[in-house]
């Protein structure tokens, strides 16, 4: 991520509250990548920069975004979690 700059939006204005609100959504996505990486990791026995290589890969392959492929992937472990 960049630093912020000076050229940035001033807190209060709704470009800053864009601004946080992105941020925010960027943290949530950044958790839900890591679990669907460790997920792949366990399952698959490959390293991190290799499992997020592949939810790079099918996240191109299915034309979604990489938070919805890790998504479905936290998902659907969740669902044998609880069987």
């Amino acid at each position: 991520m960049e630093p912020i700059t000076a050229a940035d939006p001033p807190c209060g204005t709704p470009a800053c509250k864009e601004l946080v609100a992105n941020l925010a959504a960027m943290a949530d996505h950044r958790d839900l990548i890591g679990m669907a990486k460790g997920i792949l990791m366990a399952t698959t026995g490959c390293g991190p920069d290799e499992a997020f290589e592949r939810l790079k890969v099918e996240s191109s392959h299915r034309n979604m975004k990489l938070w919805q492929v890790a998504e479905t992937y936290v998902s659907e472990a969740s669902g044998r979690a609880s069987r």
